[in-house]
């Protein structure tokens, strides 16, 4: 049997399965609804890159710190994050070559064996998976897995936070996937250039800093010609794509009014990782709040936001 953790509420029928790409991923993306009291005991997160080299057993650390304080068991799949598989932790000729290849597929096979042996262990009503904003090569790898939940009743995307706070990533990926201009109510209109869209919607970045320096670039005044400045540095890595499944995608929201301070704490926890993206507690609280300040049927709220798969073609 999978050893799910922690063991002291360890079970195998779960309302939800979360997908994550690395520790912390999930929590700085949906930790308010997991802290919400009636998921705390029935929520799994499988992390799919949870080896991380000399850091990895400090981030198991604190994953099992955050668990037990927001109340989901978890499980790591044990492969090797981006990092240790480009170990020279830039794009090195062999990393160019599976980039250009679409995603390593025989890595996405293997992962999706393991998870089927994970998952035939367990029952549960939905599971959560990256969309996939900002281009991380392992978040692009996770979206992908939603294929593998063929029985799962209900599929739904989760928005990758820290990457969704720079402007136009999301709507840049929502078109990518979709095939539309969306309309995402509580979030301004942003017209991003087809150039920007191609960028910010297909390109995949080499790691978390190069992806933490677009987030910075975008955010600040810089703009659109951070983008640029991006593109080019990856334009010779744009091998060709296969055209993306054009999906039916719906937002749903759901309420983290007691749980964001909870989110926000829990977030913090991850020492190693939280300080690339925010400076100060006080930062990543004033960034959520802005970020989950939604309007929803006509009254603002603090919500997360969930893109729901339609499976009818």
């Amino acid at each position: 049997m999978v050893a799910f953790l922690p063991a002291a509420h360890s079970r195998r029928r779960y309302r939800s399965v979360y997908i994550s790409p690395h520790v912390d991923d999930v929590v700085f993306s949906c930790g308010g609804s997991l802290a919400r009291a009636e998921e705390m005991p029935e929520s799994l997160v499988i992390y799919i890159f949870s080896e991380s080299g000399r850091g990895t057993e400090k981030r198991k650390r604190e994953e099992e710190h955050v668990a037990r304080m927001l109340g989901y068991d978890y499980h790591f799949l044990g492969f090797d994050d981006l990092f240790r598989r480009d170990p020279a932790g830039r794009l090195s000729p062999r990393m160019k070559r599976l980039l250009q290849n679409h995603h390593e597929p025989d890595l996405r096979q293997r992962i999706q064996q393991e998870l089927r042996t994970v998952l035939t262990q367990v029952e549960f009503d939905s599971v959560f998976l990256p969309l996939g904003v900002g281009m991380h090569f392992d978040h692009q790898i996770c979206f992908e897995l939603y294929r593998a939940f063929t029985s799962a009743k209900n599929t739904f995307f989760y928005e990758d936070i820290p990457y969704l706070l720079a402007p136009g990533v999301l709507e840049a990926r929502l078109q990518y996937l979709t095939g539309q201009a969306l309309t995402i109510p509580g979030r301004p209109a942003l017209t991003v250039s087809q150039q920007d869209r191609e960028l910010l919607g297909e390109t995949l970045l080499p790691n978390p800093r190069s992806s933490a320096l677009l987030y910075k670039l975008l955010r600040g005044p810089l703009g659109t010609w951070g983008a640029r400045l991006m593109r080019r540095r990856l334009e010779s890595l744009r091998g060709g794509r296969e055209e993306p499944d054009r999906l039916r995608l719906q937002a749903a929201y759901r309420s983290i009014e007691q749980g964001l301070d909870r989110k926000v704490e829990g977030s913090w926890r991850y020492e190693s990782q939280v300080r690339q993206f925010f400076e100060t507690k006080n930062i990543l609280r004033e960034l959520l709040h802005l970020t989950h300040s939604l309007h929803v049927e006509g009254k603002r709220g603090l919500y997360e936001r969930v893109w729901r798969l339609d499976p009818r073609p």
